[in-house]
């Protein structure tokens, strides 16, 4: 059993810090304790953030994950590894980023669940597109999913082949309301 946490970075520090912790711990074992501390300590971002949380029943944090709504190119997240894309991105957009699960909790939908959560706040916030950078690994669930490769990620801090994925959220809204058609 899970819980889902959802609630913006200036209203729950606590948590935040707790968030912190576990995306390190998590991501420390995929990129090494120094990358692990740039690339996933709290940044500017968190605070105005949404952060969505699953938690075991004991209140431990199994996965989190984090959605900035960015209204211009001024405040696109990760400029590192977004920079090359900033002229093709249509605002407001939504970027999906810092995803931790545990491992002993990957592969059992906690991820799914973590990005539903996540796509459903950026439809209720009228983002236009959704933006992700992710492992090549995640290529075929992120294209089952609606997501389309746009090219590489122009950061080049984390080793691994990292890909930058978009989702247009109209196409994605005309492809449900059909398949909703289809089974009524």
């Amino acid at each position: 059993m899970m819980d889902i946490i959802v609630f913006k970075g200036t209203d729950n520090r606590s948590l935040l810090e707790q968030i912190e912790r576990h995306r390190i711990q998590v991501w420390r074992d995929i990129v090494g304790e120094d990358i692990a501390h740039t690339r996933f300590a709290i940044d500017s971002f968190d605070l105005t953030s949404w952060h969505v949380v699953a938690c075991s029943a004991n209140a431990e944090i199994i996965g989190s994950a984090r959605l900035i709504i960015a209204s211009s190119p001024h405040n696109t997240p990760d400029l590192c590894s977004f920079g090359p894309y900033v002229p093709s991105i249509v605002y407001p957009a939504a970027f999906l980023n810092r995803l931790a699960v545990q491992p002993q909790h990957r592969h059992k939908g906690t991820t799914k669940l973590l990005n539903n959560k996540r796509h459903e706040i950026a439809f209720a916030q009228n983002a236009r597109e959704i933006w992700v950078e992710a492992r090549a690994d995640r290529k075929p669930s992120l294209s089952q999913s609606g997501y389309e490769c746009v090219g590489t990620s122009a950061d080049e801090s984390v080793v691994g082949d990292w890909l930058i994925f978009r989702m247009r959220i109209k196409e994605v809204r005309q492809t449900r309301e059909l398949a909703a058609t289809v089974e009524t």
